[in-house]
C-alpha cells in the first residue's frame, strides 16, 4: 500500500510540474538518473535501453513523449512487468532534473513439462502403432530469463521416453564499451531407441535395437551476436554436428544412409 501510495504521488508530482512549466518551452538537463525496483537486474541493463543519458538535455515539449518512448523500450526487454519514468526533483532555477525510473520486475523462472509424441502426428501414433506409450517423449523444460540479472538467459530441457535427449543454451552477458556484443553457447545430444533407415510407399521403415541405439547425435554451436541498434542484431554461428548410427543399419539395411557404408557422419555449418 505505501508503495502504491507513493507512485501516486511522484506521478501527480510529476504532472503539476509537466504542465507548469511545459509551455515556456524549456530545455532540462538530466543532472541523475536513479534506478529503483530493479532488485535482480544491473541498472546498466535499463540504462542501455535509454535514449538519453547524463547531460543530456531534453525539451519539456518532448518530455511525455520521451518518457513514453523510454518506456517502451525498456518493456522490450522482457524483463519486467511495469515500468514507470518520473521526475523526481526539478531545479526550476537551473533547470537540473533527477529522473526516477521504477521497474516492476517480472518472473524469471520457466519450468515447463514436456510430453509429445514420437511420431509425425496423431494419426500415425494412433493407427500405425496403436497409441503406444512406448513412442511418447517426456520431460521438463528450464528456463531462467535472468540468471545473474544482466539479460544473460539460460535454457535446459531433459527428456526422456522414445528419444532420450539434452538440451542447454546459455545467451552471456552483453560485454563491450556499449555492452552490445554477446556470446550464446548451446549443446544438443541425443540417442533413440528406434531409427528409420529407408522408406518404403512414402512411410519410413524403422529398425529397433535390443542392445544398443540406432541413432545418436552430437551438436556443438556458438555464436557471436552485435546489437547495432536497438532493433537490428547481427549474427554469425559456429555449429559442429555427429550422428551416429550402428553396423545392422549403415552395413546391412541400408550402405546408403550415411552413404559409402560409413556408421558416422559428421560436419561443420
Amino acid at each position: 500500500m505505501i508503495n502504491k501510495m507513493k507512485k501516486i504521488t511522484t506521478f501527480f508530482s510529476f504532472l503539476y510540474l509537466f504542465t507548469h512549466f511545459n509551455a515556456s518551452g524549456q530545455s532540462l538537463i538530466v543532472d541523475s538518473i536513479l534506478y529503483e525496483g530493479n532488485i535482480k537486474t544491473k541498472n546498466y541493463i535499463l540504462r542501455r535501453e535509454l535514449d538519453f543519458k547524463l547531460k543530456d538535455t531534453i525539451s519539456t515539449a518532448d518530455l511525455k513523449d520521451r518518457f513514453k518512448e523510454n518506456r517502451s523500450r525498456i518493456l522490450n526487454t522482457g524483463l519486467f512487468k511495469e515500468v514507470m519514468l518520473n521526475i523526481k526533483s526539478w531545479d526550476t532555477e537551473t533547470n537540473h532534473v533527477v529522473i526516477l525510473i521504477h521497474v516492476d520486475e517480472a518472473w524469471y523462472i520457466y519450468p515447463i513439462p514436456i510430453f509429445e509424441l514420437a511420431d509425425r502426428n496423431f494419426n500415425v501414433w494412433w493407427n500405425e502403432f496403436g497409441g503406444s506409450f512406448k513412442r511418447v517423449n517426456y520431460g521438463i523444460r528450464f528456463s531462467h530469463n535472468n540468471l545473474t540479472g544482466q539479460q544473460d538467459a539460460l535454457k535446459i530441457a531433459i527428456q526422456l521416453g522414445y528419444t532420450s535427449r539434452l538440451d542447454a543454451n546459455y545467451a552471456w552477458p552483453y560485454w563491450g564499451q556499449n555492452r552490445n556484443w554477446r556470446f550464446t553457447t548451446d549443446l544438443m545430444m541425443s540417442k533413440s531407441k528406434e531409427s528409420y533407415y529407408t522408406t518404403t510407399e512414402d512411410k519410413p521403415v524403422f529398425y529397433k535395437s535390443p542392445d544398443d541405439y540406432p541413432l545418436q547425435r552430437i551438436r556443438f554451436g556458438t555464436s557471436l551476436e552485435n546489437r547495432t541498434s536497438l532493433q537490428l542484431f547481427q549474427s554469425i554461428k559456429l555449429e559442429y554436428n555427429y550422428n551416429q548410427t550402428i553396423a545392422a543399419i549403415s552395413q546391412d539395411l541400408n550402405p546408403d544412409f550415411f552413404l559409402n557404408g560409413k556408421s558416422n557422419q559428421q560436419y561443420l555449418s
